[in-house]
C-alpha cells in the first residue's frame, strides 16, 4: 500500500473515530433537551403565580392544584415509563412523548377555563414522564457504567437551565407579551425536537447485542425485581426528601414569600430564586464526580441532607442581606442535587434489565412531593388566611417549617439505613 493511500486511510480511520465519540455525546444531549423543556412547563408557574390567579380566578390553593397537575401527571407514570422505555426504546418513546406535550402546552396556552387548564397540565405531566428516564436510560447505554451518576448529573443540568428560563424570564416576559405568548412558542420548538429525536437518536451503541434481540422478561417481572428489592424503596424515600422541598420553594412558592418577606418585584424574586436552579446545575456533576472518585454514594448523600437543614432555615427564618440569599439559595440548590446520586445508588442495586424500571421507580419518588407536600402548602396558607390571596412573611414562615423536617428525614436515612455500595454494580460485574 502506498504512502498517500495509508494517509486516506488514516484520515478515514480517524474521522470514524471523532464520529464514534461524538454521537453518544449528541444523542444524550438532544435527549437531555427534553429534561429542559419539561422543567422550563413544570416550573412557569412559580413566575406568574398572579397572573394565573387572575385568569383563572382562583387562589392559592385553586393554583396549587393547577401546579400539581403536573406532577399528578408525571408521578404515577414513572414505573410505567421505565417499563415503556425498556421495551420499546427511548426514540419512539420520546419521539412521541415530546410531541404530546407540545399539544398539550398549545391547549394550556389558550384556555382560559381552570378544569380544562388543569387537564391540560396533567397530560403535560405524563408526556414529561418519560424525558429524565430516558436521557438516564440512553446515558447508562452510551457511556460506561462508572460515569452513570456524573451524566446523570449533567442530564440535570439542563433540566435546571429550563428552570431558570421558566422564571425570570418568564417572568419578564409576563410584563410584555404575556404568559400565553411564551408557552405557544415553546410548543411550536418542541414539535421541532420531536422530528429531531426521530431522526437523530438510537437506542443501542452499533453492534450493541442487545440491538436485535427480543425481550426476554415480562413487565411484571421487571416490577416484581425492583418492588422486592428492600434497598430500592429506601433509595426512592431518600430520594423524595431531596426534592420534596424544591417543589415549594422553587417550583411554586418561593418568589412569592421573597417578595412578601423583602418586598421584591416579581422580576426580582424570580432573579434570586434562580440560584436555587444554578446551585443544582454546578453541583449535580461535582457530586456524581465526588460519588465517583471517593466510590461512596452515602456521603454525599448525607452531606445533601445536612445542607438541606442549614439553607432551608436560613431562607426561611433569616432576614439575610441579598449576597447571603443568594448563598443560600445556591445552597439549597446544592443539596437538592444529590438526588443525583440516588440513581446511581438504585442503579447499582438493580439487574441490568430493569434498569429502566429501577430509574422510574427512583423518579416517581423523587417528584412525589409534586403531589402531596406541594398542595398541602397550598391548602395550609389558605387555612391561615381565608378569602385572601395576601399572604405574609410570617404565614410562609409557619407553613413552611414541613421543609427543615423532610431534609432531617433525609439525614436519618442517608446515614443508618442505606447500604453503600462503593459504586460497584451488585448483579454484574
Amino acid at each position: 500500500m502506498s504512502s498517500e493511500a495509508q494517509t486516506v486511510q488514516a484520515q478515514q480511520s480517524s474521522a470514524a473515530s471523532q464520529k464514534s465519540n461524538l454521537l453518544p455525546f449528541i444523542i444524550c444531549t438532544l435527549a437531555a433537551f427534553f429534561y429542559f423543556y419539561e422543567f422550563f412547563l413544570r416550573v412557569m408557574p412559580s413566575a406568574v403565580t398572579q397572573e394565573l390567579m387572575h385568569d383563572f380566578g382562583t387562589r392559592a390553593a385553586g393554583l396549587g392544584i393547577l401546579s400539581s397537575m403536573f406532577y399528578w401527571g408525571y408521578t404515577p407514570m414513572q414505573v410505567p415509563a421505565g417499563l415503556l422505555l425498556d421495551r420499546f426504546g427511548p426514540r419512539r418513546i420520546l419521539s412521541i412523548s415530546i410531541l404530546l406535550c407540545a399539544l398539550s402546552t398549545f391547549i394550556f396556552s389558550i384556555t382560559s377555563n381552570l378544569v380544562i387548564a388543569s387537564a391540560s397540565r396533567f397530560i403535560i405531566g405524563m408526556g414529561s414522564s418519560f424525558a429524565y428516564l430516558g436521557a438516564l436510560i440512553l446515558a447508562a447505554r452510551w457511556y460506561p457504567p462508572k460515569h452513570f451518576a456524573f451524566t446523570a448529573g449533567l442530564v440535570q443540568v439542563l433540566g435546571c437551565i429550563g428552570a431558570i428560563v421558566g422564571q425570570a424570564p418568564v417572568a419578564a416576559a409576563a410584563q410584555h407579551m404575556g404568559w400565553r405568548s411564551a408557552m405557544t412558542a415553546a410548543g411550536f420548538i418542541c414539535v421541532a425536537l420531536s422530528l429531531l429525536f426521530w431522526l437523530i437518536i438510537r437506542d443501542y451503541p452499533p453492534g450493541h447485542p442487545h440491538n436485535h434481540s427480543k425481550p426476554e422478561f415480562s413487565l411484571i417481572e421487571q416490577l416484581t425485581v425492583v418492588c422486592s428489592n428492600r434497598q430500592a424503596w429506601l433509595i426512592a424515600l431518600h430520594a423524595f426528601t431531596t426534592w420534596a422541598p424544591v417543589t415549594i420553594i422553587g417550583d411554586l412558592w418561593g418568589a412569592s414569600f421573597l417578595s412578601s418577606e423583602y418586598g421584591y418585584t416579581s422580576i426580582q424574586a424570580t432573579s434570586l430564586t434562580t440560584m436555587l436552579w444554578m446551585g443544582v446545575a454546578v453541583c449535580g456533576p461535582m457530586l456524581g464526580w465526588w460519588s465517583a472518585s471517593t466510590r461512596s454514594r452515602k456521603k454525599p448523600l448525607i452531606l445533601g441532607s445536612i445542607l438541606g437543614i442549614i439553607s432551608s432555615i436560613a431562607i426561611i427564618y433569616c432576614h439575610l442581606s441579598w449576597p447571603l440569599m443568594l448563598l443560600s439559595l445556591f445552597t439549597f440548590g446544592a443539596a437538592a442535587s444529590s438526588q443525583a446520586v440516588t440513581f446511581g445508588l438504585i442503579h447499582d442495586h438493580m439487574p441490568s434489565h430493569v434498569a429502566g424500571t429501577a430509574v422510574g421507580f427512583n423518579n416517581m419518588a423523587v417528584i412525589f412531593g409534586g403531589i402531596t407536600v406541594q398542595p398541602l402548602v397550598s391548602f395550609l396558607l389558605d387555612q391561615r388566611l381565608p378569602g385572601s390571596t395576601a399572604y405574609t412573611a410570617g404565614d410562609y414562615q409557619a407553613v413552611f417549617i414541613v421543609i427543615p423536617l423532610i431534609f432531617l428525614l433525609g439525614l436519618f436515612v442517608s446515614s443508618f439505613a442505606l447500604k453503600e455500595t462503593h459504586c460497584q454494580h451488585q448483579y454484574e460485574p
